[in-house]
């Protein structure tokens, strides 16, 4: 149990629970994705004496459980004491996904997912939680969504440039360095 006056983090088990319940078509849940991973000491001291391949999944996983583990710690001074309304924010290691598969090319990061009910506040705190953790952790970039898209653009709508419509959205949100960025098509182009 937390100590009293704070609230839990999410234990493993029951994140994933909480992932599972909270389906792509159910209302007022957050989604969010968080892509890179931090220096850490431990990762790298392991993979040098494992000689192991930096590509290898399982080295992958261990650096994203320890960048899981400091956005974490991080944000535990923010959400001391925060009264969630359904579920708190957690973070959870995603493998990435193999090719054929509905969205081929993902590669491993940390996602989660937040049922906020009727309190929106949970929401955009959540924003405000990734907003910071790009911040702090400038290797991290970070997307967040709910079941009416891309929310985001919704609220910065008299800002955004003439190109993007919500047909050209997916995916061009993004939060990075404690900044709302779009992609622009350019960047299609030069992937190609």
């Amino acid at each position: 149990a937390a100590p009293r006056g704070r609230t839990p983090l999410r234990t493993r088990g029951a994140a994933m629970e909480a992932i599972s319940r909270a389906s792509a078509s159910e209302p007022d849940c957050a989604r969010y994705q968080i892509f890179g991973t931090l220096p850490s000491d431990a990762v790298a001291r392991s993979s040098r004496e494992s000689a192991a391949d930096p590509d290898d999944a399982a080295s992958i996983a261990e650096a994203l459980e320890a960048t899981r583990a400091a956005c974490m710690s991080h944000l535990e001074p923010h959400v001391e004491g925060y009264i969630w309304q359904k579920d708190p924010f957690q973070l959870e290691v995603v493998a990435a996904t193999p090719p054929g598969t509905s969205r081929s090319g993902t590669p491993a990061h940390l996602a989660g997912v937040t049922r906020f009910g009727d309190n929106v506040e949970d929401e955009w705190f959540i924003v405000w939680m990734l907003r910071e953790l790009t911040r702090a952790f400038p290797a991290l970039v970070a997307r967040v969504w709910d079941d009416d898209g891309e929310f985001l653009l919704i609220e910065t709508a008299f800002h955004l440039p003439r190109w993007l419509k919500p047909e050209t959205a997916a995916n061009r949100v993004w939060l990075c360095g404690g900044e709302m960025r779009v992609v622009p098509p350019e960047a299609d182009a030069r992937r190609a």
